[in-house]
């Protein structure tokens, strides 16, 4: 497989359109490749979550969400994030990683996964958290496939919540050492 040449970099305003229509583009690959049934999985509160990160990483100038994107010529294929936890990781965890921050949104496009991107993302990722004196970063995914690629990268999860999602579907939580 030819490996995409990106640019990593702090996303532009005047890009929300595009990297919201690479979100949705994402999930729904995603949700057709786990089959995920959307009624019962809301993708448009999963859209919406997302979102509201993008926009708080623009109202706050990157302070309360900060965002990455991979940019190949003029397209986006590459997201990645940090922040504080989202609600549902504060509650599995019952609030024991308390200020530790939150990596998500670590989307690449379907036509470009498999090619590093998101080890791309991470490494720019780690840097930024590294320069803010953060020496440690969680994530969780109810995603399957997402869950075999955290393994190969950060070993066995912390945190494994059985049948979570449905039957045979559990949602992880990683703790990763920077």
């Amino acid at each position: 497989m030819k490996r995409t040449e990106v640019t990593v970099r702090r996303p532009k305003k005047e890009e929300t359109f595009q990297i919201e229509e690479f979100m949705r583009v994402v999930l729904v690959d995603t949700y057709r490749k786990e089959q995920i049934d959307e009624k019962i999985y809301d993708l448009q509160e999963e859209l919406a979550s997302k979102r509201a990160y993008l926009a708080s990483y623009f109202e706050s100038g990157g302070e309360d969400r900060y965002f990455l994107v991979a940019v190949s010529g003029n397209n986006i294929v590459g997201t990645m994030e940090f922040g504080k936890q989202s609600a549902l990781l504060k509650e599995l965890t019952k609030g024991e990683l308390k200020e530790v921050p939150e990596m998500g949104t670590a989307f690449v496009h379907p036509d470009h996964q498999g090619q590093g991107i998101a080890t791309t993302l991470l490494e720019e990722l780690k840097r930024e958290l590294r320069r803010r004196g953060i020496r440690e970063f969680c994530l969780d995914s109810g995603y399957q496939r997402a869950q075999r690629i955290w393994k190969k990268k950060f070993g066995s999860p912390r945190y494994t919540f059985e049948n979570y999602w449905a039957e045979g579907v559990s949602h992880e939580i990683w703790i990763v050492k920077i």
